[in-house]
């Protein structure tokens, strides 16, 4: 009887333990302070992981944007949003995540616009597990918003990729409307030097127009640089974007961003200023 109650009281404790270490999410975020010639805001992400079950792990982000900074490069959003939302569910097969997520894989770190991504209210994304050098996800819109049109009614889009070490090789293929064509590009990485990284894509974006853009990033102990060029801007659109940083410490750094734009009376370059800390 004295074992069975031990038993009983270790197998308590057993599942006390598993609940409150599944119960208690991992929070970390960042918060950024940004400038330019004209204004100042502050820019904070908050995200909640944890445990559900052995398999089971959920995500949540709340993103508060700059308001008064920000363009297309810097997408500003207005308060507190509710950025992130999902469950995700992993076996040896494969990871299936459901809810609100970004899913927009690009080797485009600044010009991030040729695809959109599927952060709906409802989304399903399966990542087949194919071998380590191979990156397989599909994903599906099933439910429209009703509020916001940028949202459409079972959109979908598959990326796949290879990776060969120094190099990968992939294609995003997206499709949000029955009535368009879809998006499919192609991007490619690779590393010719320890300290530098290059990557580009080219094909064909949501808006059937043309795509090619390059780009490069180099890092030398806390110092770091990135440039990227769209070749197929139009005199509106952003042609080229660069982002120089230094990391003070693991959680404390500075970035310069800059953006040339094509106006009215001529090319215009925008500069911003951030200070960034990690939690």
């Amino acid at each position: 009887m004295k074992k069975l109650v031990t038993s009983i009281v270790t197998l308590s404790l057993v599942l006390s333990t598993a609940v409150a270490v599944s119960a208690a999410p991992n929070v970390n975020g960042n918060v950024v302070y940004g400038i330019d010639k004209d204004n100042a805001g502050i820019e904070a992400v908050i995200n909640f992981d944890g445990q559900l079950g052995q398999n089971l792990d959920y995500h949540t982000q709340l993103k508060k944007g700059m308001d008064k900074i920000g363009n297309e490069l810097t997408d500003p959003t207005y308060g507190i949003n509710l950025e992130e939302a999902s469950f995700t569910y992993k076996n040896q097969l494969a990871d299936v995540t459901v809810g609100k997520f970004a899913f927009n894989p690009s080797v485009m770190t600044i010009m991030d616009n040729s695809t959109e991504e599927m952060n709906a209210p409802l989304a399903v994304k399966i990542a087949p597990k194919l071998g380590k050098n191979i990156n397989l996800a599909l994903g599906f819109q099933p439910r429209q918003n009703g509020i916001d049109s940028e949202f459409k009614d079972n959109a979908y889009q598959v990326e796949a990729d290879y990776n060969f070490g120094v190099a990968s090789i992939g294609v995003n293929y997206q499709k949000l409307d029955s009535d368009q064509d879809g998006a499919l590009v192609w991007q490619a990485t690779a590393q010719p030097l320890k300290n530098l990284n290059i990557y580009g894509e080219i094909g064909k974006d949501n808006n059937d127009q043309d795509v090619a853009k390059v780009g490069a990033l180099f890092t030398m102990n806390k110092f770091y640089a990135r440039g990227e060029y769209d070749t197929e801007a139009t005199d509106s659109q952003s042609k080229w974007a660069t982002r120089i940083g230094y990391n003070f410490t693991n959680n404390l750094s500075t970035e310069v961003r800059s953006w040339a734009e094509s106006e009215d009376e001529g090319v215009e370059q925008y500069n911003q200023v951030r200070v960034n800390y990690t939690f």
